[in-house]
């Protein structure tokens, strides 16, 4: 069996449809928000999954008088960005905690919302190793 690929805009859509159907509040009309919210989404998954395979936050820089200097890598200022934006779009589509009625159950956008949140506060997506407990 093909492993699905977490890329594939149409099936982000269709999670997104399925939230907002599943709370009566999809409409056609939220479309263009909707393929908004699936894109940045897509590229705040395509960033951090780059972030995590390089393990860098910081990458090296060559200026103009020709010194080298650190600054945050690409990935994670799209990321940055990304979040920003996923927010304000989930927010607009009522699709966060607070707009969500009723304390629904933890699915794939309530977690999003978390990460994206997660980031915003400086918290760090990477997983970190479980440690033995050692009873110290």
């Amino acid at each position: 069996m093909k492993q699905k690929s977490p890329y594939d805009l149409d099936a982000i859509k269709r999670k997104i449809r399925k939230a907002m159907k599943e709370q009566e509040t999809y409409s056609p009309a939220m479309d263009i928000t909707i393929e908004l919210t699936a894109r940045n989404y897509l590229f705040f998954l395509m960033a951090s999954d780059g972030l995590i395979k390089s393990g860098k936050l910081t990458v090296n820089e060559r200026t103009r008088e020709n010194h080298i200097k650190k600054v945050v890598a690409p990935e994670y200022a799209t990321c940055s960005d990304c979040t920003d934006k996923i927010r304000k779009l989930l927010r607009e589509l009522r699709l966060t905690r607070a707009t969500i009625e009723g304390g629904a159950e933890i699915d794939d956008l309530t977690e999003l919302s978390d990460k994206v949140a997660d980031i915003k506060e400086g918290k760090s997506i990477l997983k970190k190793p479980k440690t033995q407990d050692n009873g110290e």
